[in-house]
């Protein structure tokens, strides 16, 4: 079980907590939050995020191949 987040921010459950996810939508929750993250930005886990953000580096022509694999390395991560 999972909080779900909305734009950074936990989604509130209506009676002072926080709304969970379950089954597919804790794995997508787990992965969207992974590959979001920057990868480096916790001290304390850097193995967490993905380097996505460093796509605007790359050539045009070298970006799905690029980001295809910073997105395989961050969801190697994904407990599922």
């Amino acid at each position: 079980m999972t909080a779900l987040l909305r734009n950074g921010d936990y989604c509130p459950d209506g009676m002072g907590g926080f709304r969970q996810a379950w089954g597919g939508e804790e794995v997508l929750e787990r992965v969207l939050f992974q590959l979001t993250a920057r990868r480096g930005s916790f001290p304390l886990l850097p193995q967490v995020g993905s380097r996505l953000y460093l796509l605007g580096r790359e050539k045009p022509a070298a970006r799905g191949t690029v980001g295809a694999g910073y997105a395989a390395e961050a969801l190697a991560e994904v407990p599922l």
